[in-house]
């Protein structure tokens, strides 16, 4: 039996109730109703709370705020734990959610094989409500195998429909996940000519209709598309906030001297996009030293051109 990975997890500081320390928490309401499993083998991964042969576990609400044998909570629903593992949910950090309908689809097959069969042939056909059974299949599926936290690297987003089932899935499962908006699937895998996608730019569409929270089970994050970094840093490409002159990172003078750098860096106070142009293409991005001072520094502003 595996409890909410996102509460377990090892973090000591969500269970207010240490063992010796009472039963304090067992008669304090939370925000939900109380859930006492009970009698179980209990791993918590917490150093701090140690290893049970034999405990109980106490929920309420969203925390775990009890973990140490003979729990009494009356007002709790009890789930009899006995011969069972109590511990934190299991973490999966790469996983295609939308392929959970393709199970057995292709059971021997090489990775080139995947990319013909999957990716570009059902991929390319899959519509918003594949999609969306695809998604909540595989979340109900880790769910019952133990893994309750889940990276959904998702590339299956031929347009914003595909996008809004996917996490409309995976909000309905109950799972924690992190969804990475990637791109969409075609027959010849050039997922930039998809008309109808609108990867990477409804990113911002997603944040503010779906994740303006931080605190909520699914967050957002972005997927980088496969290829060489001529191909994928464009997805990534931005521009610097627009600031005064002598506010920019390469021509404001340093509070105090530093140690020259090498060709292709750019000095500390520069941005981290400007310093990874800097190392891709040190033929754009030339650096001298300054008369007046030791350090290496930018003669121009970074080119943002892939």
């Amino acid at each position: 039996m595996h409890g909410n990975g996102g509460h377990v997890g090892g973090r000591s500081r969500g269970i207010r109730d240490r063992p010796g320390c009472g039963a304090a928490a067992a008669g304090r309401s939370g925000s939900g109703p109380a859930l006492l499993i009970k009698g179980g083998h209990v791993l918590t991964l917490d150093r701090a709370l140690g290893d049970f042969e034999t405990a109980d576990v106490l929920i309420e609400g969203k925390t775990i705020t009890a973990v140490r044998p003979n729990i009494t909570a009356p007002n709790a629903e009890v789930i009899d734990a006995a011969r069972m593992i109590v511990m934190p949910g299991l973490v999966d950090t790469h996983r295609h959610m939308w392929q959970g309908i393709l199970r057995n689809v292709l059971p021997d097959g090489s990775l080139e094989d995947y990319r013909d069969v999957v990716q570009r042939t059902f991929g390319a056909k899959y519509t918003p409500d594949d999609v969306y059974a695809g998604d909540l299949f595989s979340a109900l599926g880790a769910i019952d195998s133990g893994v309750t936290c889940v990276l959904d690297w998702s590339h299956i987003h031929n347009s914003p429909a595909h996008t809004d089932a996917a996490v409309k899935a995976l909000f309905e499962s109950g799972a924690r996940a992190v969804f990475a908006y990637g791109n969409g699937q075609n027959e010849t895998g050039r997922y930039w000519e998809i008309a109808s996608s609108k990867y990477p730019g409804d990113i911002a569409r997603l944040r503010k209709q779906y994740f303006s929270s931080e605190d909520q089970l699914v967050t957002l994050y972005l997927a980088a598309p496969s290829g060489s970094p001529e191909q994928t840093l464009p997805t990534f490409k931005g521009r610097p906030r627009r600031r005064r002159a002598d506010h920019h990172p390469c021509r404001r003078r340093p509070r105090r001297p530093q140690r020259p750098l090498g060709k292709a860096q750019c000095r500390k106070g520069a941005r981290g996009r400007h310093h990874l142009r800097a190392l891709l293409h040190p033929q754009r991005h030339r650096m001298e030293a300054h008369p007046r001072q030791p350090a290496a520094r930018c003669r121009s502003r970074p080119t943002w051109k892939a």
